[in-house]
């Protein structure tokens, strides 16, 4: 039977030396193992080689990325769309652990994003500063839709001040090329404007045919390999997010992650024959936990892929 593809989360083990050459530890121990790529720093949607080498290694016991653990010495192309760390630990010949890690800075785009969100709720200044990562541009704030904005793309959180009165606007930015980024409950607060309302069908025209929204905070897996058309690092693939669904979804979008236990997808992408772009993601965590650390990686590349670059 061949070994389980490896998605652990990392575990740093020893003193690391670290670049974007790659970095090992190795101890007393003539084990080591180390991480390389092929490129420092990437545009949007360029692509690296992410390579790893070692001596006195018998097996790879975790990694940020899918690997098999026998393949001890082994490499694959990237895209990542945020600056990305890659993870790997490896056990020595004689029994020591070894570990490397490097990190990939990915450039800053110059497109406009507008985030809908109200600044006095917790975590929202530390979601606007995750998006000025992606921009060159100010990322513009605000509580409730403006009635003239210049915008690429428009974030809607759950504490923004929406109504189905917005719709005709979103719609009408929609059309003219720009990208819509839904979070959490902003769907039921677009459709009904009242965040326990988890009928959503009023927006389904635009929103990838969604009708339903879960309510219930739950785990799902993000896609275990590469989409179509939507740049996604493999630090992603597998790994596990927790957060708010919607279903059914448009066999035309594109799912992000698997189904939860009820059904519900937790992220989507999704492109009309013509107009902009639309995503939605079940939530835009803050903290430094692995899981949420992957669905927010998730959550600024759906960002990105939205503002049209």
């Amino acid at each position: 039977m061949k070994p389980l593809p490896i998605f652990a989360s990392f575990i740093v083990l020893g003193s690391l030396t670290l670049g974007c050459g790659g970095g090992s530890v190795g101890g007393s121990s003539n084990a080591s193992i180390t991480l390389s790529s092929s490129l420092s720093s990437v545009g949007y949607g360029q692509q690296t080689t992410i390579s790893w080498s070692s001596q006195n290694v018998d097996s790879v016991t975790s990694a940020s990325f899918p690997v098999n653990g026998s393949t001890i010495n082994g490499s694959f192309t990237d895209k990542p769309t945020v600056p990305t760390t890659y993870k790997i630990t490896g056990h020595g010949t004689d029994g020591s652990s070894v570990s490397s890690l490097i990190t990939v800075s990915v450039q800053k785009g110059s497109k406009k994003i507008l985030f809908l969100a109200d600044t006095a709720q917790s975590g929202v200044n530390q979601e606007t500063d995750f998006l000025r990562g992606l921009s060159t541009q100010p990322v513009q704030v605000s509580h409730s839709l403006p009635g003239v904005f210049s915008a690429d793309v428009i974030v809607i959180s759950s504490s923004a001040a929406v109504s189905p009165s917005d719709v005709p606007s979103i719609k009408s930015f929609l059309n003219a090329g720009g990208g819509v980024v839904l979070i959490r409950f902003a769907p039921r607060l677009l459709a009904s404007g009242d965040l326990n309302n988890n009928d959503i069908s009023s927006i389904g025209s635009f929103c990838a045919g969604v009708t339903n929204s879960s309510g219930n905070f739950s785990d799902a897996q993000i896609v275990s390999g590469s989409v179509s058309g939507f740049p996604m690092s493999a630090n992603l693939f597998g790994q596990t997010a927790a957060g708010e669904g919607v279903s059914p979804v448009s066999a035309s979008a594109t799912l992000l992650t698997g189904l939860d236990g009820l059904g519900f997808t937790m992220a989507f992408a999704y492109q009309p024959a013509t107009g902009g772009k639309v995503a939605f993601v079940g939530d835009a965590p803050i903290d430094s936990s692995f899981d949420s650390l992957s669905l927010r990686s998730l959550f600024l590349s759906e960002v990105r892929w939205a503002s049209g670059e």
